[in-house]
């Protein structure tokens, strides 16, 4: 029997995130008879996934966090790494931030260097900054350029490349069957939650400058002026949650703002919510709100994100420039038009399950490998 291919795949930490979840989501359930993964994290403590994918057979390597003005020590330390495993013939980067220090050390040595595009953007001038100056080496020496989005894509790569379809568009596969809506799950849920007839808002990430929970808020209180009898549960966990939960405090909203930190029952989380607010500063093409239209639930998000994620009439986009009072308004119309459904055989059409996602994995990367070989 042919021994398993090993594909080692780069992240900032194994914890609780976008880029990390869809990977999870593809490795348990690709065929690890052929393929297996491998993980670089720059972290020394052990990530929420660690132990999972320890379980599932991986390697996790710790790296030191990259500094700008220690490019040179994470250039060696990454080239001491390769020359002490020369099995690994794929990488896949989904750090883009840090693709450039990686690839130029990598090119000569691994025949496949994939880089993937998850965000139409960075947090912070220096950090779009530097992604500007990495592109043309992530260009020039990527062997496969992939995106979540044709926004994300653009951002990365260009304009030209994207036309000349030089990068693949790869679609963020759920288990959708697992998200569909249930009105008995729904009951329990809020009931775990002490919840009657109030109206739940709902927002799932990390607590970071990104996801604009600030803003979130604002839109929160002037929606209370609407219904009085709403809550907001915020599951994630991050740098800005203090921040917020001071600023929750401030606002008097304590009995009515839940932080739920992280959760492993998000899926049903969802069926207890009534509408999904994600006001997002950017994003390339967020899960979660694949998995809101999955568990047939509105969802109202900033037009800043990839107009791809639009996959049923549950989600409507507003723009950033509008008014909190605006957002307010919105969430009322969308919570007075639509009425949960079954949305499963849309997601399967439009192809964001994870089963043909995975299949797509697998033939990419033995497809990549093979022409590898024989060339």
């Amino acid at each position: 029997m042919a021994k398993a291919i090993r594909v080692l795949h780069v992240f900032g930490s194994l914890d609780v995130g976008g880029a990390e979840n869809r990977t999870m989501d593809v490795y348990r359930r690709i065929d690890r008879s052929k393929i297996q993964f491998d993980f670089v994290v720059h972290i020394q403590e052990e990530g929420h996934y660690d132990e999972e994918v320890k379980r599932l057979g991986s390697l996790v390597f710790s790296f030191p966090k990259y500094k700008v003005y220690k490019s040179k020590e994470y250039k060696k330390y990454w080239n001491t790494f390769l020359v002490k495993h020369p099995e690994y013939e794929i990488i896949h980067i989904h750090t883009t931030s840090i693709a450039k220090s990686i690839l130029s050390v990598a090119a000569n040595k691994v025949p496949i260097l994939i880089t993937h595009s998850r965000n139409s953007m960075q947090t912070g001038f220096l950090k779009n900054m530097y992604i500007k100056f990495s592109k043309k080496s992530i260009q020039s020496k990527s062997t496969h350029m992939l995106a979540v989005s044709e926004k994300a894509a653009r951002y990365i790569y260009g304009d030209k490349l994207v036309n000349q379809q030089n990068v693949q568009i790869v679609k963020n596969g759920i288990n959708a069957s697992e998200f569909k809506y249930s009105e008995s799950k729904r009951e329990e849920m809020r009931r775990n939650f002490n919840i009657g007839e109030e109206v739940v808002i709902g927002h799932i990430g990390r607590f970071v400058e990104q996801k604009n929970h600030d803003f979130l808020l604002k839109i929160f209180v002037q929606y209370k002026k609407i219904q009085p009898a709403a809550k907001l549960m915020l599951i994630g966990i991050g740098p800005l949650q203090e921040i917020i939960k001071s600023k929750v405090k401030e606002l008097d909203l304590e009995k009515d703002v839940l932080f739920l930190g992280l959760r492993k029952d998000v899926k049903d989380i969802l069926q207890a919510i009534d509408l999904l607010l994600f006001p997002s500063l950017f994003e390339g093409l967020p899960g979660v709100v694949l998995e809101a239209q999955a568990a047939g639930l509105p969802a109202l998000v900033s037009s800043e994100m990839s107009s791809e994620v639009k996959i049923t009439n549950f989600v409507e986009m507003l723009e950033l420039g509008k008014s909190a009072i605006e957002w307010a308004e919105k969430m009322k119309e969308l919570l007075e038009k639509l009425t949960r459904r079954d949305t499963y055989e849309e997601l399967l059409e439009a192809g964001y399950d994870i089963q043909s996602v995975v299949r797509w994995y697998e033939t990419f990367y033995l497809n990549a490998l093979l022409e590898t070989r024989n060339n």
